[in-house]
């Protein structure tokens, strides 16, 4: 199995259903991609991912940093 968005091999399990069989979650460890193994096939499958999703390593070392989310305002503004 491969990384759907930037091919990368190194894929984990991160949970199952509570009904046994009927899907499993699995998220790519280089670029944190995550999907579920029941997802159609360009979510799924490299080779239906969409192209303009797609992401290199070059894309991910250069990608800028996600901000944080502020905190919450109070209802007492």
């Amino acid at each position: 199995m491969i990384c759907p968005r930037c091919a990368d091999k190194r894929i984990e399990t991160m949970a199952t259903s509570p009904v046994k069989g009927v899907w499993t979650l699995y998220q790519c460890q280089l670029c944190l991609y995550t999907w579920r193994d029941t997802e159609p096939a360009r979510r799924t499958q490299r080779e239906h991912y969409p192209e303009a999703f797609r992401m290199t390593q070059k894309d991910i070392d250069t990608a800028p940093e996600v901000p944080t989310i502020p905190p919450l305002l109070s209802n007492n503004r």
